[in-house]
């Protein structure tokens, strides 16, 4: 038996020859279209260009005569124009029109691309006609506009899908005779596939220890969402403009929901178990959650993968019964004499379309969201739906397209420190099923680990590269001591999980990331604007046809397979800083480090790239060899004051570097050179001789980057148990009425900071306890046994700044003295917050706890009451609340 026949579908493009990018460009796109769908019902497209179809040939009318035969026996006439007309380009428009007048034969689609800023009167003169055109043409017809290659074969892939698909399966005729009801559908083998396809969580690049899949309902955890509720009639419980709310469920109330996040924010995994739960219920196999329980009814869910190009193609058109039936009858369900709209409209349906952001063109998405939220307001609203998308592609729909609005968007926000917990139990669990107690004593290091490195617990956020950093975990029984080394590890995973799909592979990509990297920290910046950004990579395509389309296709998938990249407001960047510095320092641990990084030591940008660089230089090259780096860039003591900032700031810098060294198994030796120069400087700040503006000028050089006084030997003072007195005596006339009368106050023994929590140390929180139960954990496995972390109560303070042995006002006595602290008062005052450690001749009596007076207002752990005086107050066992001083 031989191959059925194709019945062909003439294509015709014609264009001017100043449009040549989009002539090559364009075959890809008919032969996608043709593999997708014509082929499929019998029918093959066939694009027809001059240069490569015409024939040589002699007329005497001209070359044109020989083109106008092709012409007349298309189907479909494709024009574009831009910068000009061109007379053959005129023609063929004119004579497809005339024949579309005539006999409706052929569809003809007009583009115009965006015009470049005429460089001359002729240029000039060509766009005019072509903007005459373009206006004498709006008054009959409907054409499109681009700006890029890409926009255009964005534009077109949707057009050309809708025409064709309409071309090879027209409507059916409205039948005249009544049809009988048709039997119900019978539903179970779809849900069955649904769950059997999302009852597994797949881990991305797991390897050695590390599950391959976990099960869903075991591996999921609730996350956080931020929601914009606005209520739909669905949601009785929530009004018109309340307050956003942290409830799945009540997100899941809406008709029309958004889910919306930042790449690997785990939208995906939420939309899967969604349809598992629903599934689940319906088969009478569980699923009956909260998720589940919202519903008077549960509906049954339709989960819709927008990476399948044929489910995008169909909702594009609007076909949703098709392809439901699709969905449906290739699960095996039998729908008899019903149809796919059938199905629909006898509602009770969640449809779950995952990744809006999945389809390429502003344009296409928010023709798919309007489309999708009429679904929803069809038959009278008995279905619901909900989609997901990046973020920022949602936001920039919604500002250019009112078919954004219509949905109520959930946003999806990184894990806090409880969701993480609850992941890693789960996470642990799985791997060590036989095994409780090691399955939660690997969960709290593995907890205590991320979250005493602040830049892995900000990547931790993500439930993406949280399960990355716990397959790390489970494989070597920690996370690498090396921090380089973790980054690398984490961004090889990326890649090479995706590798197949990547253009060039993984090298490549890694390639174009460390370009990208070099380029943004180089100008300081955190984004590049998309053209910008394709400057920096296209020569990793130099050779290729069409390089510059290319390199802007690949920034776009190494943003949506990996992660690693994010568009947002001006352009690309990184989506964590932590990829940004770590890949731009594999390009800056070259020969020439010292030269490379020297003119940045003492940015505070740079302080991460300089750590992360002098960590891989050391680990390939040895001590020896950073040694003699650190010497060039430590530098010498400073000979004039002025130089004193910028040279502590550079110590600083490498003085934050010493743990990358370490991690990377460098001898003390090594860095001896910087350890001389900080011996240099420190005992400056020590001194209460040394001028206090000097002070001040070391302590904010070092506070740019690091201060390498607040080591663990340093950090603590030992408070004995004893009496004090605290408050103020009777006649203190500068005492407030809430400090008197004073009394004898017995303490137990604590140990108290001997600076104030810096700024740099408490940036990553927002109130102190929490501050507290982090530095617990940070700490835990270097304090005493039974000690925790919390915030002094009154007492305490007061005992640690005033010391036990006098009734003294100030910490040195009881004069005031401006050169003992930074104070609004005297020659003290800075007129701004001075860093902690510069009053050194200002610390208290007994136990040397810098800066307690003056400078800022310091937080107790206990309650003040002003309607209760001094002297009523019970000091020997303060009031501590719970939520303040539990670890």
């Amino acid at each position: 038996m031989g191959k059925p026949t194709l019945t062909p579908l003439r294509v015709f493009l014609a264009s001017p020859g100043d449009l040549a990018p989009e002539r090559a460009r364009l075959p890809g796109l008919f032969d996608e279209l043709d593999r997708l769908i014509a082929r499929d019902a019998g029918f093959v497209l066939d694009l027809w260009r001059w240069e490569d179809e015409a024939v040589p040939g002699l007329s005497l009318d001209g070359p044109q005569a020989l083109i106008n035969p092709e012409l007349d026996a298309a189907d479909l006439v494709v024009v574009l124009l831009r910068g000009r007309i061109g007379a053959g380009t005129r023609v063929e428009l004119t004579r497809a029109i005339e024949r579309w007048q005539r006999d409706g034969a052929a569809q003809v689609m007009v583009y115009f691309g965006q015009m470049a800023p005429a460089k001359s009167v002729a240029e000039g003169r060509a766009q005019l006609e072509v903007l005459e055109l373009k206006e004498a043409l709006g008054k009959t017809a409907l054409y499109w506009e681009y700006t890029t290659v890409d926009d255009l074969r964005d534009k077109m892939r949707g057009h050309v899908a809708a025409w064709l698909r309409r071309r090879i399966a027209p409507p059916a005729t409205l039948a005249t005779a009544a049809t009988p009801e048709p039997e119900p559908v019978a539903f179970g083998p779809y849900l069955r596939s649904l769950a059997t396809a999302h009852g597994k969580l797949l881990m991305l690049g797991a390897g050695g220890k590390a599950p391959g899949a976990l099960d869903m309902e075991r591996a999921f955890f609730r996350v956080r969402v931020r929601s914009s509720a606005r209520a739909s009639e669905a949601g009785k419980g929530l009004g018109a403009g309340e307050a956003a709310t942290d409830s799945l469920e009540q997100a899941f109330r809406h008709e029309t929901l958004a889910l919306t996040g930042a790449p690997g924010s785990g939208k995906t995994t939420l939309l899967r178990f969604v349809t598992l739960q629903l599934a689940r219920h319906w088969l009478d196999e569980g699923g009956s959650g909260a998720l589940v329980a919202i519903f008077a009814t549960p509906p049954r869910p339709v989960y819709v993968d927008f990476k399948d190009p044929v489910n995008v193609l169909d909702a594009e058109r609007g076909a949703f019964g098709a392809l439901v039936a699709r969905l449906l009858t290739t699960a095996g369900v039998t729908l008899g004499t019903r149809t796919g709209d059938d199905v629909l409209r006898g509602g009770g349906l969640l449809l779950l379309f995952d990744g809006l952001d999945e389809v390429p063109g502003a344009h296409r998405r928010a023709a798919l969201a309007r489309r999708i939220a009429g679904l929803a307001g069809a038959n009278d609203g008995k279905n619901r739906v909900a989609v997901t998308c990046r973020t920022r592609a949602w936001e920039e729909g919604r500002g250019q397209d009112a078919g954004f609005a219509a949905f109520d968007e959930a946003q999806l926000l990184p894990l806090g420190s409880a969701e993480i917990a609850r992941f890693l139990d789960g996470w642990c669990g799985a791997c060590f099923e036989g095994d409780p107690p090691r399955a939660r004593e690997l969960g709290g290091r593995m907890l205590s680990d991320i979250e005493s490195q602040p830049r892995v617990r900000e990547m931790a956020g993500n439930p993406q590269m949280l399960t990355m950093l716990a397959q790390l975990y489970v494989n070597d029984g920690r996370l690498p001591a090396h921090r380089a080394t973790l980054y690398g590890r984490c961004v090889d995973r990326l890649l090479e999980a995706r590798q197949a799909e990547l253009p060039g592979g993984a090298d490549r990509t890694r390639r174009m990331l460390v370009r990208l990297a070099v380029k943004l920290m180089e100008s300081g910046r955190e984004r590049l604007h998309p053209a910008e950004a394709v400057d920096v990579i296209e020569a990793e395509f130099h050779g290729e046809a069409h390089a510059r389309d290319a390199a802007r296709e690949a920034l776009h998938l190494v943003e949506v397979l990996t992660g690693l990249l994010r568009t947002g407001e001006g352009g690309y960047g990184f989506a964590h800083r932590t990829f940004l510095e770590f890949l731009a320092a594999t390009y800056f641990s070259r020969d020439d480090i010292a030269a490379a990084l020297g003119p940045h030591l003492g940015e505070t940008a740079w302080k991460e790239v300089v750590g992360l660089s002098l960590g891989l230089y050391a680990k390939e090259r040895g001590p020896e060899a950073l040694a003699q780096v650190l010497t060039k860039l430590a530098g010498t003591k400073p000979a004039h004051e002025a130089e004193v900032p910028p040279h502590a700031a550079r110590l600083g810098t490498l003085a934050a570097a010493r743990d990358d060294l370490e991690g990377a198994g460098v001898v003390e030796e090594a860095f001896a050179p910087v350890e001389r120069a900080l011996a240099a400087l420190l005992p400056l700040l020590d001194d209460p001789n040394t001028p206090r503006d000097t002070r001040v000028q070391i302590a904010e050089g070092f506070g740019r980057t690091h201060d390498p006084r607040l080591t663990w030997e340093r950090r603590w003072v030992a408070i004995p148990a004893g009496t004090f007195f605290m408050g103020a005596d009777e006649d203190d006339k500068d005492a407030m009425d809430s400090e008197r009368p004073g009394r004898d106050t017995r303490m137990n023994a604590f140990w108290i900071q001997r600076w104030t929590v810096t700024v740099a140390e408490y940036r990553a929180f927002i109130e102190a306890d929490a501050y507290c139960r982090w530095r617990q954990r940070v700490w835990g496995p270097r304090l005493p046994a039974g000690q925790v972390v919390r915030v002094p109560t009154e007492a305490e303070w007061e005992r640690a700044a005033r010391g036990a042995a006098d009734r003294r006002r100030y910490p040195w006595g009881d004069t005031w003295d401006s050169a003992m602290a930074n104070a609004d008062v005297g020659m003290g005052n800075l007129g701004r917050v001075a860093p902690v450690g510069v009053f050194p001749a200002g610390h208290s009596p007994d136990c040397g706890v810098w800066d307690a007076c003056g400078n800022v207002w310091e937080w107790t752990a206990d309650w003040y009451d002003a309607r209760l005086t001094f002297g009523q107050r019970t000091c020997t066992r303060p009031s501590i609340p719970e939520r303040d001083c539990q670890s």
